[in-house]
């Protein structure tokens, strides 16, 4: 099986207290891993803050857009801990069944979420790094006048 991670750097712009307030996500992959789950994190961890955990339909969409289709996985940001599913970012329940494997995969063919045991090993890993950038809300801040 060929796999490989999603990272996610978030980005919090403030210019100005009364100005424009943007929040970007800043995915990048790896193709070609041979990476167990919490080894593909801890590449995610030294090369940008952490794996990707999916916040919306809308986030979850635009993945789904530019991730090319071959690998056929990606590990993502999803952890059981104490028999249940939670984002590694905010250790927040996720709706999946409590299966017995550790970890998440995304799987780019059919677009669906899938459950993948963490013992797996994947193959050939390359250090290329593809950097995409999303900006998902911006909000105007109401000024006090």
């Amino acid at each position: 099986m060929r796999s490989c991670s999603v990272c996610i750097y978030f980005q919090h712009i403030e210019i100005d207290q009364n100005t424009v307030r943007a929040e970007a996500w800043t995915y990048a992959y790896s193709k070609g891993s041979n990476l167990q789950w919490h080894e593909a994190r801890q590449w995610c961890q030294k090369h940008f803050v952490d794996m990707v955990s999916i916040k919306n339909k809308e986030e979850a969409e635009y993945l789904d857009s530019f991730l090319p289709h071959n690998p056929t996985y990606y590990w993502i940001g999803v952890q059981k801990v104490a028999a249940k599913w939670t984002w590694v970012d905010t250790s927040k329940p996720v709706p999946l069944p409590a299966l017995r494997s550790p970890a998440v995969l995304m799987e780019n063919v059919r677009r669906q979420w899938g459950i993948s045991p963490a013992s797996v090993t994947l193959v050939s890993w390359v250090s290329t790094v593809r950097k995409v950038s999303k900006t998902f809300s911006k909000k105007k801040q109401k000024t006090n006048s």
